[in-house]
This record gives C-alpha cells, sequence and structure tokens, in this order.
C-alpha cells in the first residue's frame, strides 16, 4: 500500500482572471474525480491529487490535499506544466510531508528557479509526543537543493 504524502500548495498567479481561470478548472475537475471516486488529475501519468478543495483568494490558490507517494523532481515539472498552461504563474510553493518515508520540505519555483528544500533523514526528531517539532528541525536543519 502506498504511503500517504500531505501536501499544501499555494499558487500565486499574475491576475485575478488568472486564479479565477485555475480555480474553476479545479472545481472542474475534482467534480469529475468525485464522481469517479478517484483523485483530481495534476498532470503527470498515475499522479492525483486526494481531498482537495482549492480556495482563492485574489490572484492566489490555496490547495491542501494528499498524493500516494511522495514526488520526484520530473513530476514536479510536469504538474507545474499543468498548471502553467492554464495561468500565468509568478510564484509556486509546495509543501509535502510523508512521515512514513521520512520525506518534509517544499518545493518552490518563483518562475525563474526550482528547489527543493527538505529534511534530511538523518535530521528528523526522534522523541515522541510534544519532543517531536518536524517544523523545528526543518528550520534549522533543512538543506536546498537547486533543481533548475
Amino acid at each position: 500500500m502506498a504511503n500517504n504524502c500531505l501536501v499544501g500548495i499555494d499558487i500565486i498567479t499574475a491576475s485575478p482572471e488568472d486564479a479565477e481561470r485555475l480555480y474553476e478548472n479545479l472545481k472542474a475537475a475534482k467534480k469529475v474525480a468525485d464522481e469517479r471516486s478517484e483523485g483530481i488529475f495534476i498532470g503527470c501519468p498515475n499522479r492525483y491529487l486526494f481531498d482537495a478543495d482549492p480556495v482563492r483568494i485574489d490572484d492566489t490558490l490555496f490547495i491542501s490535499g494528499w498524493v500516494k507517494w511522495g514526488f520526484n523532481d520530473a513530476e514536479v515539472w510536469q504538474f507545474l506544466a499543468w498548471l502553467m498552461k492554464q495561468a500565468a504563474l509568478v510564484d509556486f510553493r509546495m509543501t509535502y510531508d510523508e512521515g512514513g518515508c521520512l520525506l518534509y520540505g517544499e518545493y518552490r519555483n518563483d518562475m525563474k528557479t526550482l528547489t527543493d528544500r527538505y529534511l534530511p533523514q538523518d535530521k528528523f526528531p526522534t522523541g515522541e509526543g510534544e519532543d517531536v517539532d518536524t517544523e523545528l528541525a526543518f528550520s534549522k536543519h533543512g538543506v536546498t537543493r537547486i533543481i533548475g
């Protein structure tokens, strides 16, 4: 069985009109996905976004949901290309958290450079309960990779 990777996606578009177009496209895709009891296709082969309800505020969209397994770099590029076919983007940020595989971080694209800032597996907190603060470990030990 696949691990669920929680994702939080913030997309800033070039205009409120672009945001509205993308929002409407995502809502329509979600409607179709819900009717079929599946996730929203997001531009990558075999990659779907589940339990995602987009929220639009002015020129920005916020999406939270989950995917099966974490993204790889090629899939993030495909997802971005799929989004950019629908709207002009200014900034893209996708946080990911797949605790079962010790994956935690964020992809970021300012439309110049795509980066992946992640928490190395050997830096994950090992405590229990309140002693586990992944965000604090991420802020202290996060590593940034430039993808392109």
